[in-house]
């Protein structure tokens, strides 16, 4: 059968007596419906990726973050990350992980936030949402040892946790500085006299030393306590999630996490054991 043309109105038929403009009208229907379709989904996709649970990894290291013998995952970082998402209203998988490994999540995207002090690396790989609080940065040196203030380190050796950009404080000094994995490895270097200071974070250099006095491997019964500086905490936001995560919502959530007290509570539970004066000797 050919095709009839129909010159008054410009339309054409098919062999099936369908016109061409009617059937183009029915293609521009099925394309916007397959476009109001398409968005629909991506919504739906959306709605869906908020409702699974967000990778977040935590640095590894007491008492910050750890496993028990059971597996599961505790620490200060991994309960705050708990009532962080529990107010923002968003779950969360959380792993406890070495530094390089954390660091390399959110440098991916593999893991949407963590808890941090500033550093180049972090600073490279994320942004800085909001405070957490502040924490003090100290050496801790032997009761027997001759040094009184910060300058006395001048020349000596000190031990700091990988990772950990405290070493900078100490540039022109002549101070010689190694790296170690763990505070009990800082602890234990200081005990066999490899080095003169520990550096650290007071909280984890004295939980460190608890767990080792109660171990019966601290060879000191005391250590002298010597503050540099107090330091910040901050959330941080992988840069891969920045467009795509509430940072807004993350830092009002954080906020009253922080007013309630919660964080306070935490530290509570972690450290009264081991409280941050058992290393102090007499002046």
């Amino acid at each position: 059968m050919k095709e009839i043309a129909f010159f008054r109105t410009g339309a054409r038929i098919s062999p099936t007596g369908a016109s061409e403009s009617a059937r183009g009208r029915r293609l521009a229907s099925i394309f916007i419906l397959t476009c109001v379709l398409g968005i629909g989904c991506a919504e739906s996709r959306a709605r869906n990726a908020e409702r699974l649970p967000l990778p977040v990894s935590v640095i590894e290291i007491e008492p910050w973050a750890f496993t028990d013998a059971r597996g599961r995952a505790k620490g200060i970082y991994v309960e705050l990350t708990r009532a962080l998402a529990r107010e923002a209203g968003i779950e969360v998988e959380i792993k406890v992980r070495p530094y390089a490994r954390v660091m390399l999540d959110m440098k991916t995207g593999a893991s949407v936030f963590c808890f941090m002090f500033r550093n180049p690396v972090i600073e490279d790989a994320a942004d800085a949402v909001a405070p957490v609080s502040e924490f003090d940065l100290t050496a801790v040196v032997p009761p027997a040892s001759g040094i009184r203030t910060i300058e006395d380190l001048q020349g000596k050796s000190i031990a700091i946790l990988h990772g950990t950009s405290f070493g900078s404080l100490f540039k022109d000094s002549g101070v010689r500085i190694s790296s170690t994995k763990t505070p009990e490895q800082q602890l234990t270097m200081l005990q066999l006299q490899r080095v003169d200071a520990v550096v650290g974070i007071r909280e984890t250099t004295f939980f460190a030393f608890g767990r080792m006095k109660q171990a019966g491997r601290a060879f000191f019964p005391h250590l002298r306590t010597l503050e540099i500086e107090r330091i910040r905490a901050y959330l941080y936001v992988s840069k891969v999630h920045r467009s795509g995560m509430n940072a807004l919502r993350l830092d009002q959530a954080l906020k009253q996490v922080l007013e309630r007290g919660e964080l306070d509570a935490i530290l509570v539970r972690y450290l009264s054991h081991f409280p941050l004066d058992i290393g102090a000797a007499p002046p």
